[in-house]
């Protein structure tokens, strides 16, 4: 029988090549995990501060059964009587050790601005009624 020369490079090939493209495999949906993760994480915290946006200035109200309330991530005020804003600070950690041992801490920070078109309206209409007052 007649050995074929090349019949060795098959061997070497699924022996080395294979497994690679395999190990690549696994790391590229390793690293879809990570990525969908910290987007989902940045998502939540956005959401939380625009709805923690609207029920401060009074536009948007939720007809909640349960206690959500105590289950989001604390958010704090700042600005001034004008320039209202809200905003929250999360932190995740994400440990990865399918290839290599990976762990890392993630922060997150969203802010989202106060504003209640009525008021404003509101008030712009007060002013220009106080001016018509005084000229007039």
């Amino acid at each position: 029988m007649f050995r074929s020369k090349r019949g060795t490079s098959y061997i070497v090939e699924a022996s080395l090549i294979y497994p690679m493209i395999v190990a690549v495999t696994v790391m590229l949906l390793a690293a879809a995990v990570y990525y969908y993760g910290m987007t989902a994480a940045a998502s939540d915290l956005n959401r939380t501060v625009r709805r923690e946006a609207g029920e401060r200035s009074k536009t948007v109200f939720y007809n909640e059964a349960d206690n959500i309330k105590e289950n989001r991530t604390p958010v704090s005020e700042s600005g001034s009587l004008l320039n209202k804003k809200v905003s929250a600070v999360s932190r995740h950690s994400y440990v990865n050790s399918i290839v290599f041992k990976i762990r890392q801490q993630n922060e997150y920070k969203a802010e989202a601005y106060v504003i209640s078109e009525a008021g404003i309206l509101w008030n712009l209409q007060v002013a220009k009624n106080a001016v018509d007052q005084v000229k007039g």
